[in-house]
């Protein structure tokens, strides 16, 4: 008896998981086979090809316009820090092999125009290092013929704590078409091999209290996970607010939400969230007096479950 009990219970919770044309989606990681930057890239393609199937089959006339514009507004979210990435992984790259030189870098998956018109994306390690320490190096990206240039320093440092190394990158960005496509941004980039996890922190200036964190999880039924949390100070006091992701190349999930002064979780640790909850309004979620959207795509269609009592 007991064990027919047990039976049905699993029945039912892969009917609960299935029902509706989803799948039963396995929230486990898997390890990187290849160099880990052939693997962010795997990331990039999958995330392009999931990005124009919503915006170009989904999206117009799916939903309310108040709704459509939460979730366009996620999207630009996603793709200017998918952008603010792809422009460094090249440098993160190099740290890792030790090259002096990579090879000409793919722009395509860029959703800036000025990034995409980079027909020329190589970059070389200058000939000094910075005050000639030993784990850190100068780099540059000149695209003479479209008057761009990007200087970047990569300092590595090993995370005793954390038993692995820290790629800090400052990149210099000038355009000298345009003075409004001219910054500097200062990146801390994490990674694990053996369970697929990157981990992003993007800030102005090192010293800065706003900033952007990013994670990502390869899963080992070929979707991708992400979240994105947002810090902004408001007369001394933060401001979360966060973007999960999930996508194939086709069906995925988007939830975009305010969450006041609380922090948002890491996920870091994937036994803390599985397919039910994540990207989901939750049950605490529904007692919040702050947005949040949630968007299921699913072959070609959209459902929105949000809240919608906060400013």
């Amino acid at each position: 008896m007991k064990k027919l009990t047990l039976v049905l219970s699993l029945a039912l919770v892969l009917f609960t998981l299935t029902a509706c044309g989803e799948e039963a989606y396995n929230f486990t990681s898997k390890a990187f086979s290849r160099p880990v930057y052939e693997e962010y890239m795997d990331i990039t393609t999958r995330q392009s090809s999931f990005i124009s199937n919503v915006e170009e089959n989904i999206i117009e006339g799916s939903m309310p316009t108040a709704d459509r514009n939460v979730f366009t507004s996620g999207l630009e979210t996603y793709k200017s820090v998918s952008d603010d990435i792809l422009l460094i992984m090249p440098i993160f790259d190099l740290g890792q092999s030790g090259a002096e030189t990579n090879g000409v870098y793919d722009t395509s998956h860029f959703y800036n125009t000025t990034y995409k018109n980079i027909s020329v994306f190589q970059v070389e390690r200058l000939a000094t290092s910075l005050l000639d320490e030993q784990n850190t190096y100068n780099y540059r990206m000149d695209w003479s013929a479209g008057g761009i240039v990007i200087d970047y320093t990569l300092t590595i440092t090993f995370n005793e704590s954390l038993n692995a190394n820290e790629y800090n990158i400052a990149l210099n960005f000038q355009d000298s078409n345009t003075a409004v496509n001219s910054f500097e941004k200062n990146y801390l980039v994490r990674y694990e091999q053996g369970s697929s996890y990157f981990y992003f922190q993007i800030k102005n200036t090192p010293t800065s209290l706003n900033g952007v964190e990013v994670e990502y999880y390869a899963l080992s039924d070929g979707y991708y996970i992400a979240r994105i949390r947002e810090c902004e100070y408001v007369n001394s006091v933060p401001n979360y607010t966060y973007t999960d992701i999930m996508f194939n190349n086709f069906n995925g999930r988007l939830k975009v939400a305010s969450n006041g002064t609380q922090n948002p979780t890491s996920i870091k640790d994937l036994s803390t969230i599985s397919y039910t909850s994540f990207a989901c309004i939750s049950d605490a979620d529904r007692g919040s007096t702050l947005n949040k959207y949630a968007f299921n795509i699913q072959d070609g269609t959209i459902e929105v479950d949000k809240v919608t009592r906060g400013n």
